[in-house]
């Protein structure tokens, strides 16, 4: 565990503070194993600000300290292994979703789930998803205005049990939600594309397979709604 631990501190290549700005906010690769075969786990970073925050709990203090074979960079904190909660509360592109997870659905702790040690894969709606969501009730003004039973279901329509790579899904294959209702997968056109439970298709998979040590998170341009008539 420790030399895991460990590993998930390093990148394969030399990146300097230079990089890591012009990237602004992103995800790499570290070289620790995750919980997949010859998967490594995922590292988000935000460089926007004056300091470099890793997987939204470590700061970089000190940049750039040059070696011989690399680089290292000195962090004030130790980065443990990302969990599906790390990918959402560390990337303010995940705000709505952070916020529904939590304030707006006090009565489930969706946090503890995607935190725990069981194994899920998360299809992550980004801002602007919630953004067009909130735009089809004129009585939802934030995400906190959407009646707590019926966003719990919308949330549960995100999570399946078990990791699903982007490898893995084909054409045509489906999968069980929590939230009980089927999601359809298209990869007709090179991407992958989701039908949701009550039919509304074309939602796109616009980032894939951020591993976490708990489970896949798939960042998805639309919220999945499921079958509100069942």
């Amino acid at each position: 565990v420790l030399e895991n631990l460990l590993l998930n501190h390093v990148l394969a290549a030399r990146v300097d503070e230079s990089i890591l700005r012009a990237l602004g906010k992103n995800y790499t690769e570290t070289m620790a194993v995750g919980p997949v075969a010859n998967k490594k786990l995922t590292l988000f970073f935000d460089a926007t600000e004056s300091k470099i925050v890793l997987n939204g709990i470590s700061d970089i203090t000190e940049a750039d300290i040059r070696a011989t074979n690399g680089i290292i960079h000195v962090v004030d904190a130790v980065i443990d292994f990302p969990t599906l909660a790390t990918f959402v509360k560390s990337n303010d592109g995940f705000s709505k979703l952070t916020q529904a997870l939590t304030t707006a659905t006090p009565a489930t702790d969706f946090m503890a789930t995607l935190s725990g040690s069981a194994q899920y894969t998360l299809f992550a709606p980004a801002d602007v998803a919630f953004d067009a969501l909130l735009d089809t009730n004129p009585d939802w003004t934030t995400v906190d205005d959407i009646e707590e039973g019926l966003l719990t279901s919308v949330l549960q329509h995100h999570v399946v049990s078990g990791i699903i790579r982007s490898s893995d899904i084909n054409d045509d294959d489906t999968a069980t939600t929590l939230e009980g209702d089927l999601i359809t997968f298209s990869t007709a056109n090179g991407g992958i594309d989701i039908t949701d439970g009550e039919g509304n298709d074309g939602i796109t998979v616009v980032v894939a397979d951020l591993q976490a040590i708990n489970g896949v998170l798939h960042a998805i341009d639309e919220v999945l709604i499921p079958d509100t008539t069942n």
